[in-house]
């Protein structure tokens, strides 16, 4: 789901301390400071960019730390939101016009730009708060405490660290680090509330089944941390060759038709239950949902579906329910928020990464996702969608039989609209869906389920 938090904004204002927090990095403009403001595009990885664009602007090299935390007030459109940062050569020479100013001596006159004071001293709390004394990332020196502890855990497979890397994501409890190691580079992430679980799958499915995930070469659970090997190969999403797309299919069939001897492994170790998402209660729930987001649309579409379309779609739903539990398809591991960025192919082998969103249940949802990404790609052209879907279906029916395999992929679509929608709904439960960006996205969803649900209907016709 998008960010619910925060109005969208390209703008972020730098926090760059030294020596303590006893300094900040401030642009000198006659007798006052303005922090550096660099351009994110939104949606992106925020790190790396805003890592890059310091560097573009003023030739500094700098690690993110996290958002500055500015409450729960909503920002105003198009305002600026503030980031920390730390410079990995604090003692290096400034450019031109920037300069170290004491935390001590700066008012709200010397930093004249509205937010700038508002921020410097929302952090300077957050960095006195015992309360974040845990936060393994949230502090000045993290970066040390995580290089010493990776050159330590790389010792033992002969891999040498040149000190380059990639940062991806930062917060307090949340990291993501490409590392250039040779002869193969490394990948460090960490993981916080509320997907502490990642970790625990992640290990789970590295012990059970190493084929289809990156091997792991050192974990410290007190961070939910692990490094890991990079996987040879390209990230779905940049890959042409219809083979490798085969391949992909085929290997997500095979993980899944593996995990199916033992899913209350992958239970225990924190995959959601897809019932949660796929049973009469979470229709009931979206439809509680869904009657509000139609009641208080307030620029309908002649695609938006009414109060009288609603009460057609829950009695399919509860329909398509009744007819799922009825299916002859063993529960496995499946992806709810499946990602061709994620899938490393190689003619070799294929391992799929981020498994955050896991879960345990009717294993088709996972590649209705899949193609979801496949059409992205390659748009709607059905003679090579066919070759990918046959190539997945077929590798199921070598356990199966071929009826129960193609009853169970005629419900997926509509189904995997609905999973989907079901788990949005219940993310959503902490901000409440009177937030906009969490309403239109519902709305878009609500749509999708009403055409999913109408293709159905008419597949079942004989349409």
């Amino acid at each position: 789901m998008p960010d619910p938090i925060h109005t969208p904004s390209d703008r972020w204002r730098v926090l760059i301390p030294r020596r303590h927090a006893s300094e900040v990095l401030a642009l000198a403009e006659q007798a006052a400071c303005n922090l550096p403001e660099v351009r994110v595009p939104q949606n992106q990885r925020l790190a790396w960019h805003l890592n890059a664009e310091v560097k573009h602007h003023w030739q500094l090299e700098v690690v993110s730390i996290k958002p500055v935390d500015l409450g729960s007030q909503p920002l105003e459109d198009g305002a600026a939101r503030y980031h920390v940062a730390e410079l990995l050569f604090p003692n290096a020479p400034l450019p031109d016009g920037m300069q170290w100013a004491s935390v001590s001596s700066l008012t709200p006159q010397s930093l004249p730009t509205p937010g700038d004071f508002g921020a410097l001293r929302a952090f300077l709390k957050e960095m006195s708060d015992p309360a974040g004394k845990d936060a393994p990332f949230g502090h000045l020196g993290w970066l040390r405490e995580v290089t010493s502890w990776i050159r330590d855990a790389i010792g033992p497979f002969a891999l040498e660290w040149n000190g380059r890397f990639e940062q991806f994501h930062a917060s307090a409890w949340f990291s993501l680090m490409r590392l250039e190691t040779a002869p193969r580079a490394a990948w460090f992430k960490a993981v916080g509330e509320p997907n502490t679980r990642e970790f625990r799958i992640t290990l789970e499915l590295a012990n059970r089944y190493p084929e289809y995930v990156p091997r792991i070469l050192a974990v410290r659970p007190d961070w939910n941390a692990w490094l890991a090997e990079e996987c040879p190969g390209k990230t779905l999403d940049r890959i042409l060759e219809i083979d490798l797309w085969r391949n992909a299919a085929r290997a997500l069939a095979r993980l899944q038709i593996e995990s199916s001897s033992r899913p209350e492994e992958l239970l225990r170790a924190g995959a959601h239950n897809l019932d949660m998402f796929l049973s009469q209660p979470a229709v009931e729930q979206f439809l509680a949902v869904a009657e509000k987001l139609i009641s208080e649309n307030p620029r309908p579409r002649p695609i938006d579906p009414t109060l009288d379309d609603l009460s057609a779609m829950t009695d399919q739903l509860r329909e398509l329910l009744d007819h799922a539990e009825k299916l002859r398809v063993p529960n496995a591991l499946g992806h709810l928020d499946l990602n061709a960025g994620n899938v490393i192919v190689s003619s070799e082998r294929c391992a799929y990464l981020d498994w955050a969103e896991a879960y345990v249940g009717l294993p088709f949802l996972t590649f209705e996702y899949f193609l979801q990404q496949f059409r992205r790609v390659f748009g709607h052209e059905a003679p090579r969608e066919s070759a990918v879907v046959e190539t997945h279906l077929a590798t199921w029916e070598q356990v199966l039989p071929r009826s129960d395999v193609r009853e169970a992929w005629a419900l997926t679509p509509a189904l995997a609209v609905f999973a989907y929608a079901s788990r949005c709904v219940a993310a959503s439960v902490p901000y409440g869906t009177g937030v906009p960006r969490i309403a239109n996205y519902l709305r878009t969803l609500l749509r999708k389920l009403k055409r999913e649900l109408e293709n159905c209907t008419a597949s079942k016709a004989g349409v």
